[in-house]
């Protein structure tokens, strides 16, 4: 894989994670939103097409058991361009009702890396 149009690479981490640096990029999957947080600066995208893909493709697959190529996902803006590379990613039990007693904390299974150009 050629990275050399890439200026960084970054973690990927859901929401309720603490990340350990400035940069990174942090998944909301309850809102489908993937946001790349550079110091001050942030730009969010929507993911909801990706998520959809992934629900039709795998259903309730366990993502370690996903073919790595549908883990990878391409997002270009006129800041960014970022090719996120996903270790692990669990979307949102279309079942789950969060009036139940049953216990649901998306950011636990969504990790990866990114690589980052940003345009100047």
């Amino acid at each position: 894989m050629d990275v050399s149009e890439y200026d960084s690479l970054v973690q990927v981490v859901g929401i309720n994670t603490s990340a350990p640096v400035a940069a990174f990029i942090s998944i909301d999957i309850d809102n489908e939103l993937l946001t790349v947080r550079d110091g001050a600066k942030t730009e969010s995208f929507s993911i909801t097409d990706f998520v959809q893909k992934l629900q039709s493709t795998h259903g309730s697959t366990d993502s370690h058991n996903m073919n790595q190529k549908d883990l990878e996902l391409t997002l270009v803006s006129e800041n960014h361009t970022i090719r996120v590379l996903f270790e692990s990613f669990s979307y949102k039990n279309p079942k789950y009702d969060k009036n139940k007693a049953n216990v649901y904390d998306s950011s636990l299974s969504i990790n990866g890396i990114a690589l980052v150009k940003t345009k100047k």
